[in-house]
């Protein structure tokens, strides 16, 4: 009996000690991932600390029934991409602005880009608004938004929020997402405007928002390591449950053929024409909604600089530009367009990345306040 259990002991001890040791090296790890991210490649690093996913401490919530990720509400957390780390927070409806900021004179729908992208708050279009030059700024734009997720938050807050001014940032690589999500098939009715019950949808995304993860579940996915295994390793937690989808409300299944590069899908006249036939008929309804409010809606068509030059850029960009000036025209919307403002300044963006540094949110600030917004 003595013998057998002198075996146990050591036998418990051996299984502690390689515990430990376990748990000591993963924290080694995790210390040296986190204090020389340069260990990783970039695929890595994105992996390890990037926030644009659903996981548990990513900054974006799904939603099955619009299918399309909302950003967290009252979040905040370190960011990164393309070697950039940044400060990302929201406030009590998922955007990001400064807690307790209800001014929403001047609403701002874009992706990224607007959103402020490898900066901090400090540093955004939306903030040099307020700060330089006085205006109401209120951001509503997330990363890898197009068309159809403005389209969606407007129908969702426009009544509440009740702005004098909407600014609709449309850039060329969007009609890519367009494709992604299947949303423009070339029909007569398009369901997120003659089937969606926006007050059954806005009850699911607060649902969603107002979900926790777990304790043990929060605290796993802060680590750098557990996140880049996830992520290469396609693993998923279990999602929110949701309520069964009306049969009406199901979006047509994504294409499984890739879509290609927007520049791509402008230029061939097959995959075009469902596209400009969706920005018109979506378009065409927030003119005619935000009239019926007294809101100004403006379409800004976005052509920053790039760092690199994409094949059929500028032919992709003059047709999209074209397409956007006659459907405007057709339904008495102002359009602004910026390549003329942003030729050639490559100075304002982030190097490797593409997005506006500091200086090129400022002076995009300023165009905005001059151009449109009436401002100094």
């Amino acid at each position: 009996m003595a013998a057998a259990t002198r075996g146990l002991r050591l036998w418990l001890f051996r299984l502690v000690t390689v515990l430990v040791a376990l748990v000591v090296g993963l924290l080694i790890a995790e210390s040296a991932i986190r204090i020389f991210p340069n260990l990783l490649n970039e695929k890595l690093r994105h992996a390890a600390f990037s926030r644009y996913d659903t996981l548990p401490g990513g900054i974006f919530r799904f939603e099955g029934l619009s299918r399309t990720r909302f950003m967290r509400a009252d979040q905040r957390t370190r960011a990164y991409s393309h070697g950039y780390f940044w400060t990302h927070e929201t406030d009590s409806t998922g955007y990001r602005n400064p807690s307790g900021f209800d001014d929403r004179r001047v609403l701002l729908l874009g992706d990224s880009t607007i959103y402020g992208h490898g900066v901090e708050s400090e540093e955004t279009v939306a903030h040099f608004l307020k700060t330089d030059h006085d205006v109401a700024a209120y951001d509503m734009s997330a990363q890898g938004q197009c068309i159809y997720d403005h389209y969606l938050a407007l129908r969702l807050f426009l009544d509440e929020f009740r702005p004098e001014t909407a600014l609709l940032f449309i850039y060329v690589k969007d009609v890519q997402d367009l494709e992604k999500l299947s949303r423009a098939p070339g029909g007569p009715e398009i369901p997120e405007i003659v089937a969606f019950d926006y007050g059954l949808l806005r009850d699911r995304i607060e649902l969603l928002q107002s979900f926790r993860d777990p304790l043990m579940i929060r605290v796993a996915y802060s680590s750098a390591i557990v996140r880049m295994t996830a992520k290469t390793r396609r693993w998923r937690p279990a999602r929110p449950p949701e309520s069964e989808t009306p049969p009406q409300w199901r979006p047509q299944r994504e294409s499984k053929t890739r879509p290609g590069n927007a520049m791509g899908a402008v230029l061939d006249n097959s995959r075009f024409a469902p596209i400009e036939h969706y920005y018109d008929t979506v378009l065409a309804d927030l003119a005619e909604r935000c009239d019926r409010l007294g809101v100004r809606l403006v379409v800004i068509h976005l052509v920053p600089p790039s760092e690199r030059e994409w094949r059929g850029r500028d032919r992709a960009q003059a047709r999209f530009q074209q397409s956007l000036e006659t459907i405007c025209a057709r339904h008495g919307l102002e359009l602004v367009d910026t390549c003329e403002f942003f030729e050639g300044r490559t100075d304002w963006i982030l190097p490797g990345d593409g997005h506006f540094n500091p200086e090129g949110n400022r002076a995009f600030a300023g165009f905005l306040s001059r151009e449109i917004l009436g401002q100094q």
